[in-house]
């Protein structure tokens, strides 16, 4: 095990552990990312990362540059990081020898990769941001799964504003309170998300930014939304029996293109006519059914 130190400008903002450079890099990148501020309180998309040896720095005892390129601005603008114009980041690794980076590495990305709030580890989100993630389920679970209809279950948790400002944890509690006399009907989905929010809400310890916590309730809700169109297409695609690589030659879109449109980063209905009627073609189907979405849940 070696240890490896992050400088980020002028300050070692890191110390991290790994068999290897780029083991260690890959097990940690998430506080690496942190530490080099890449994104903002809502995430950001990984678009490119690379390391090189650089026998110049360090006064002259060399080590490693990693590049990352990402986006998700730290400005705030917007829950899609998506939207966000890509971003440079920069920093130098010491205790790196020349025979560890022999030559230029590039890290392998996966483009399918997005916010999942149920997978994810939310503990690296502020504690507003994960909150908001809270509300969103909360909202989910009275739309879905809901025995008593509510008008705006959408927005179940837009209620009661005061109280949300004034203490924002316990007008959650309050909220799963309220949640609880609509009597959600069992199902493995709905049970599911109850028992990630009550882990989320065991993590939350000390002040909420409640703009944080729009910025999570949004892009909770995009990731609901995201559902149905990434189920369906995938469906189809793998009742086919054919790769994404294999749809995007046959529709003439890049396999990055197709990969936004499968994963749900893209929305069908906002890309060009042209490019879903060669999707339909591809998949031998008519291009209204493309839009034909059905809810994974």
């Amino acid at each position: 095990m070696k240890t490896y130190r992050l400088l980020v400008g002028s300050e070692y903002a890191l110390a991290f552990q790994g068999e290897s450079l780029v083991s260690a890099v890959e097990d940690n990148f998430t506080h690496i990312a942190k530490a080099l501020h890449v994104g903002n309180v809502a995430g950001y998309y990984l678009l490119s990362a690379k390391m090189a040896y650089d026998p110049s720095i360090f006064d002259g005892e060399g080590g490693a540059v990693l590049t990352v390129v990402a986006q998700g601005s730290d400005s705030l603008v917007g829950y899609d990081e998506s939207k966000d114009p890509p971003k440079t980041y920069a920093a130098q690794i010491n205790g790196v020898t020349p025979d560890e980076l022999p030559a230029t590495h590039n890290f392998e990305i996966d483009p399918e990769r997005t916010f999942d709030p149920i997978t994810d580890d939310l503990t690296m989100y502020d504690n507003g941001f994960r909150l908001g993630v809270v509300w969103a389920m909360i909202d989910r679970i009275a739309d879905r799964y809901a025995q008593i209809n509510v008008k705006n279950a959408d927005m179940f948790t837009s209620r009661y504003p005061e109280q949300k400002n004034a203490n924002p944890v316990a007008f959650t509690h309050k909220m799963l309170a309220d949640l609880s006399g609509l009597r959600p009907k069992k199902s493995a989905a709905a049970d599911k998300l109850m028992a990630r929010i009550h882990g989320i809400l065991a993590t939350i310890d000390g002040p909420i930014n409640l703009n944080y916590g729009w910025m999570g309730y949004h892009k909770t809700g995009a990731y609901f939304t995201r559902i149905p169109q990434r189920s369906h297409i995938t469906t189809l695609r793998t009742a086919r029996g054919k790769t994404q690589a294999q749809l995007a030659q046959e529709a003439g879109i890049s396999l990055r293109q197709y990969q936004r449109i499968e994963g749900g980063k893209t929305e069908i209905g906002s890309v060009s006519y042209d490019t879903v009627i060669a999707l339909a073609k591809a998949f031998g189907e008519r291009p209204e059914q493309l839009k034909t979405a059905h809810a994974a849940d």
